[in-house]
C-alpha cells in the first residue's frame, strides 16, 4: 500500500507541473521551484516524525 501512496504522490507533482506550464504559463523552472516548498515540508516532517516514534513508539 505504501508504493501506491508514493505514486499518487509523484504523479500529482507531476500534473500539477504541467498544470502550470500549460495553464498558468509558468517555465520549467519557474514550476520546478514551486514545488521547493512542498519537499522541504517533507523532508522535515519525516525527520520529526522519525524523531516523535522513537520516543512515543510506533
Amino acid at each position: 500500500m505504501a508504493d501506491l501512496g508514493v505514486n499518487a504522490d509523484l504523479s500529482q507533482t507531476v500534473l500539477l507541473s504541467l498544470y502550470m506550464q500549460d495553464v498558468l504559463g509558468f517555465s520549467a523552472v519557474q514550476a520546478g521551484l514551486s514545488h521547493l516548498g512542498e519537499g522541504a515540508g517533507a523532508t522535515l516532517g519525516g525527520m520529526y516524525e522519525a524523531r516523535l516514534l522513537c520516543r512515543f513508539g510506533g
